[in-house]
């Protein structure tokens, strides 16, 4: 497995000799903290995010740089691999979030609609072209691969920032945690359920947005999402 530090350094450990502090080797070569690195599913390559705007790609097996990917103005947040790892994405807290196609190592969808910085991303475990992403102003953000704007946004999900957030295996489900010192469970409206249109807790402990659907598959433009459980 691997870690990543304030150091700037990243460090890659092996797994059943970790109790012997047994440490393969140490990545260097961003120039300021690095805090989101992500291993590709299938490949020895690691994708990096720094303090110092930029995302690099690592030989996990050599401890080399294949390439530095410059998209971004600020801090990287999160980066993330795909299922099939041939996408990556990169959230900033330059408020935008770019994916990068890996055979073509550049952008090919810049994402607009963050409001504040990004802080988190997660694929959907099921349908390839969805993700979430988290704010550092406590809203949820709901994209399709191929729309540049967000499809479905929960903007009061949480009272402070989001840190992370997590699908079910199957995806019915979304978890996200924040510096309100709260862990919600979000799960799509069932078709036909009363909805407070403000996204207000309605006392029950729910926390609804309005967005008008008709079936129970993966959110879309439509979807619906409630909160349940802190």
């Amino acid at each position: 497995f691997a870690t990543c530090s304030d150091d700037g350094t990243i460090k890659i450990w092996d797994f059943f000799k970790t109790q012997l502090g047994h440490q393969e080797r140490t990545l260097e070569g961003h120039g300021w903290d690095v805090g989101c690195i992500d291993w590709h599913p299938q490949l020895p390559l690691i994708a990096s995010g720094s303090k110092d705007s930029l995302v690099k790609l690592w030989d996990a097996r050599q401890g080399t740089i294949l390439t530095t990917l410059h998209g971004h103005k600020n801090t990287i947040a999160s980066v993330k691999w795909n299922r099939n790892g041939s996408w990556l994405l990169t959230g900033s807290r330059d408020q935008l979030i770019k994916l990068y196609d890996i055979r073509t190592m550049r952008p090919f969808q810049v994402f607009r609609g963050h409001t504040r910085d990004v802080t988190t991303m997660q694929w959907h475990p099921v349908q390839d072209n969805l993700f979430v992403s988290g704010s550092s102003g406590g809203a949820l953000y709901f994209w399709e691969a191929e729309c540049g704007e967000p499809i479905a946004e929960l903007a009061s999900a949480h009272q402070g920032a989001i840190w992370d957030v997590d699908w079910h295996p199957v995806g019915h489900i979304l978890a996200s945690c924040s510096q309100d010192q709260s862990t919600k469970f979000w799960t799509r409206n069932r078709p036909g359920d009363p909805i407070n249109e403000r996204g207000e807790d309605d006392g029950g402990g729910f926390r609804k947005r309005n967005y008008q659907g008709d079936d129970d598959r993966p959110p879309k433009r439509f979807a619906q999402y409630s909160s349940y459980g802190r």
